[in-house]
């Protein structure tokens, strides 16, 4: 049977050959619901171009508000959002959520993940099966009072050179100018799709609504 769940779309990044979509549920009279990541039935549950379009052939766009046609909830493991989509009924837009209110759809201000646990390439960029047991939830929405990014080519053993990021960013709990508690973190890094010219750095005084997804688990 499909049920109908309407979301703010609050991602649609790349996933192997198609996407990942995922947003909060959302009632005009409720305020912001759980999180929901509709996946398709592939091993990868990537969701495909023709999975996720309109009726009139467009891609969803992230502060789209969407009703989508999902199964039954089959949570998997940490990824507790997911929900097999039903390939046979369109999504449908139904309105545009404006950024100044994306500060009601913040999730707490706590710990991301777990850490503890780094590869060669990075520092907290992974997380032992074993330790998602105590996990409940793999995407977050977070206020961030401040960010910086800093881009770079790393060179390999093989020889062959690899692009780079490495992020650092302090949370506030509430969007307000002045007296907000801040947790401060440290991201690592991760692949790039386009090539660099130079090593550069970018800095934002403020940035809201950066949607972090759980790193790889191994």
């Amino acid at each position: 049977m499909t049920e109908i769940k309407r979301i703010v779309c609050l991602a649609n990044s790349r996933k192997l050959a198609g996407r990942c979509v995922a947003g909060r549920e959302w009632a005009a009279e409720k305020g912001k619901g759980a999180w929901i990541r509709p996946v398709s039935e592939r091993h990868g549950q990537e969701v495909s171009e023709y999975e996720r379009q309109y009726e009139d052939g467009s891609d969803p766009q992230t502060l789209d508000i969407i009703d989508l046609p999902l199964k039954k909830w089959q949570p998997g493991s940490y990824q507790t959002e997911n929900w097999p989509l039903d390939q046979e009924h369109y999504w449908k837009k139904v309105g545009s959520y404006s950024p100044f209110g994306l500060s009601t759809l913040a999730d707490p201000v706590k710990p991301l993940w777990v850490n503890g646990h780094s590869t060669y390439n990075g520092r907290n960029d992974k997380i032992p099966i074993a330790a998602t047991s105590s996990m409940n939830t793999s995407l977050r929405l977070i206020y961030v009072k401040n960010s910086r990014l800093r881009y770079s080519r790393l060179e390999r053993r093989s020889g062959i050179p690899r692009d780079a990021c490495k992020a650092g960013l302090s949370m506030q709990a509430k969007p307000t100018p002045f007296g907000s508690p801040t947790l401060s973190m440290r991201g690592d890094t991760f692949r790039r799709s386009t090539e660099p010219t130079e090593s550069m750095v970018a800095t934002s005084p403020s940035v809201l609504g950066s949607l972090m997804e759980m790193p790889s688990t191994n």
